[in-house]
């Protein structure tokens, strides 16, 4: 008996002595497939940052570019409406006649700050109304000056001189334009459908 237990002991030994050799290597396994499995994850977080950051820089060139497109078609559209602008009143001035009335018009245009287009709308109804003519009458209304006021006195809210100065004419036409459509767009649309305003 004793014999047996001391071989029992013997093979026990033997074994727990297998079995740490195997948790050993087990452990050694595991902590190698830990260490490689680390770096496996480092890299592919190393590859995704390089990737976020190629993307974010795409990104960002791609917003650059687009707001360097919008920036451009915004001065090409603004250097188009210039020129437009430009020929409008070109055109507008030609259209004019020469002398103190359309010196007036132009300067009362500058200081409310009219666009071409709400300039020439306005000279057309003037050229014809009146013909650019202060003391133009229609002898059948009576109406009077170059916006055609009706009856002419109306225009002596906007000074005593209203019977020939061009400027006193026009503040009182610019202000029923307004006054009565709104804008001098709506009192051009309005005069262009009924031939009179």
């Amino acid at each position: 008996m004793q014999l047996f237990i001391s071989r029992l002991k013997k093979i026990l030994i033997v074994e727990i002595c297998i079995l740490f050799v195997l948790i050993f290597i087990f452990m050694q396994t595991v902590y190698s497939m830990a260490v490689e499995q680390s770096k496996s994850v480092s890299k592919s977080a190393i590859q995704i940052s390089e990737l976020m950051k190629d993307n974010s820089n795409a990104v960002n060139e791609a917003i650059e570019k687009k707001l360097e497109e919008e920036r451009k078609a915004k001065e090409l559209e603004e250097q188009k409406k210039k020129e437009k602008e430009a020929e409008i009143a070109r055109q507008m001035s030609a259209s004019i006649p020469s002398g103190n009335v359309k010196d007036v018009f132009l300067q009362l245009v500058l200081e409310k700050g009219l666009s071409s287009a709400e300039a020439s709308g306005w000279a057309n109804i003037i050229s014809h109304e009146s013909n650019w003519r202060v003391n133009a009458r229609n002898s059948s209304t009576g109406a009077y000056g170059l916006g055609q006021a009706l009856p002419g006195n109306k225009m002596a809210g906007y000074g005593s001189d209203w019977e020939t100065n061009p400027r006193t004419q026009l503040n009182w036409m610019y202000s029923y334009m307004i006054g009565r459509y709104g804008s001098i767009s709506g009192a051009e649309q309005f005069f262009n459908s009924n031939g009179w305003y």
